[in-house]
Formats: structure tokens, sequence, C-alpha cells
């Protein structure tokens, strides 16, 4: 299973960093890899009504599929229905101080 989080852009990315995606050491080549949309809401509903699994936690939305492969309908997907949406580095400025 792959999990991509999906962040609003213009968001801060912080809220997907925890502890149990950090690891102990990094340093500026980590990165996590998520979807960039320009509305969430309308990305979750329609996710949601196409089947994709979302999932919601500390208002964060991830999708989870088998196969990375089914990222490239997803984005065609969302495109479809008006959501622009990118393939992004959404730990983009993260720091270990």
């Amino acid at each position: 299973m792959i999990n991509y989080p999906i962040i609003q852009k213009g968001e801060c990315t912080n809220k997907f960093a925890t502890d149990n995606i950090l690891p102990n050491f990094y340093m500026e080549d980590f990165s996590i890899l998520g979807l960039r949309v320009d509305n969430c809401s309308q990305a979750e509903k329609v996710l949601s009504g196409e089947g994709f699994s979302i999932d919601r936690q500390n208002n964060a939305l991830t999708i989870t599929f088998e196969k990375a492969a089914k990222l490239e309908n997803v984005i065609k997907l969302l495109n479809k229905h008006g959501v622009e949406c990118e393939i992004a580095d959404i730990a983009d400025g993260m720091y270990q101080g």
C-alpha cells in the first residue's frame, strides 16, 4: 500500500511531520512525496466519490492505493473535475535543528 499526503497549495506542511514519518536524523535531502491541490475539500469529495481510500487525521488528508501507477490516474481524475493537482515534495523547508 502506498500513502500520499494531500496538501492545499500554500498550506503549512508541518502537520505531516510526525514522529512516525520523520527519521531520527535527516539532512536536506529528506522529502515526503505528496499531492498539492488548489482545493482540498473538492479533492476529497472527488476521490471519495470514486472509491479511493481517503484518511483524515488531525485535519490532514492522505490517499492510499495499492500501486504507484495509480497516481497518474488520480491526477487525471482531479484535473477532470477542475482540481489543479501536482506531485510535490511536501517536506519542503523542513529542518532538523
